[in-house]
């Protein structure tokens, strides 16, 4: 009786530890339709050089391939279409191939870059361990880890795990998903790295010279005027951006909009479905309503400001010298994805920092990477979020971007939005920013 009673204490504590930390975990073993892959001798680098297509395979589940996305942090280049690596004991060197050019060359050192186990050449800058995102009832870490190795016939195979550690409350939640990547080899593919390089090797180590520029104060015009001129964008009170979102985790298209209005309010709608997330913020506070509620919540302005960073793009706001708050600083140059950049620093308090990105040729802005505190349970947490603009057309004498790629933690991809239609000056009252004093009806 005592051994029944035992077992059945046993099992309740189980059942309580399984309610309580719940685990969500998708192993996915390599496909047996996939070529074998090469052994890993033990405590030899695998040899992963070659030229390979930037498109490939995955499995188990449909999500973007881009083989330079695990190469490198940051935004994958889409026009990319082949990847050369050339392997030593010390280093991968890596071109970006877009068609017959370099669009971009990089260097991984082992030690810091990569290193070699039993699993294969793991990408060390792939790996990490901290706060992605804060909620009002909890918050999610992430950490994960990416290896390369080779296939019998000569393709690159890549594995990723990705662990995510959500605390809803005191209650610990764990997720852990393992997928595969094959990139297939192109044909003939031997050492190209003599061929026309469209990136010069000493900007790409050590930038462009930003003072070659002007100072800040001439920078910022010339950014001014290239999107359109000042006068033009004193001109605009406000504006309704309308387009499509499309989400990597379940590849679905959303419908989105965005109405700005001048001096400092913004709505940001989402829909799929007949179901919409509205984010909004009147100038002084924010508010949410998530699609699968029924009542909008007040939300701190520091973390719409992270999920509605599309707002910034309004004309060149970014840069707006007129607010005494801001601390612009000229930080220097850089070259970010083949592209020189004029790299300009805005502090708007001690907690909330934007790092903006200048063409240095064209003089518009197409990168910006915010930094802020957002609140937490047990306290403030450090939130980053990475914008890129691109796909510039001319609205009227204006020039605004309608391709934006929205990225956490410069890492991971967690929207595209694509631009249809943008208004400028239609009416909109000042209604649409207030939060709603009862329950909307979702379209």
């Amino acid at each position: 009786m005592s051994g029944r009673r035992t077992s059945i204490w046993r099992s309740g504590i189980l059942a309580l530890i399984v309610a309580t930390t719940g685990a969500c975990i998708s192993g996915a073993r390599y496909p047996t339709t996939w070529t074998k892959r090469v052994p890993v001798a033990k405590g030899v680098c695998p040899d992963v050089s070659g030229v390979f297509s930037n498109r490939g395979d995955v499995h188990p589940r449909d999500v973007d391939a881009s083989l330079n996305a695990f190469l490198r942090s940051g935004t994958p280049l889409l026009a990319v279409t082949q990847v050369e690596i050339t392997q030593s004991d010390r280093f991968l060197e890596i071109s970006l191939w877009s068609e017959e050019k370099v669009s971009e060359r990089l260097r991984l050192d082992r030690g810091v870059g990569f290193e070699c186990g039993a699993d294969g050449l793991e990408l060390l800058q792939m790996g990490h361990s901290e706060s992605d995102a804060a909620v009002s009832v909890g918050a999610l870490f992430s950490w994960g880890k990416v290896w390369m190795t080779k296939g019998e016939d000569g393709s690159l195979v890549v594995r990723t795990v990705d662990s995510d550690l959500f605390f809803l409350i005191l209650i610990p939640l764990y997720g852990r998903e393992t997928l595969w990547f094959r990139f297939p080899a192109v044909a003939g593919g031997g050492p190209r790295q003599d061929r026309a390089i469209a990136v010069d090797d000493a900007t790409a180590m050590t930038g462009v010279d930003a003072g070659a520029h002007g100072s800040l104060d001439e920078i910022i015009t010339k950014t001014i005027e290239a999107s359109g001129g000042r006068d033009a964008w004193k001109a605009v009170e406000s504006a309704r951006i309308t387009g499509r979102m499309v989400i990597p985790l379940d590849t679905k298209q959303r419908s989105f909009s965005l109405e700005v209005k001048r001096p400092n309010k913004w709505r940001r709608e989402v829909s799929l479905k007949g179901k919409t997330e509205i984010t909004t913020c009147d100038g002084e506070k924010g508010w949410i309503l998530p699609a699968k509620r029924a009542k909008a919540v007040p939300s701190d302005l520091r973390t719409i400001s992270l999920i509605g960073l599309e707002a910034p793009f309004f004309g060149p706001l970014l840069l707006d010298q007129g607010n005494e708050r801001h601390n612009i600083e000229l930080v220097g140059a850089e070259t970010i994805d083949g592209t020189a950049a004029i790299k300009i620093k805005v502090t708007r308090d001690i907690d909330d920092m934007d790092d903006i990105y200048v063409d240095a040729e064209r003089f518009l802005v197409f990168r910006l990477d915010r930094r802020t505190r957002i609140p937490a349970l047990w306290g403030p947490m450090s939130g980053v979020r990475q914008m890129l603009v691109g796909n510039y057309k001319r609205v009227g004498t204006l020039m605004f971007p309608h391709t934006l790629v929205m990225r956490e933690n410069a890492r991971e991809t967690l929207s595209t939005v694509t631009i249809d239609k943008v208004e400028l000056n239609p009416s909109i009252g000042d209604d649409r920013f207030a939060m709603p004093t009862r329950e909307p009806m979702q379209r």
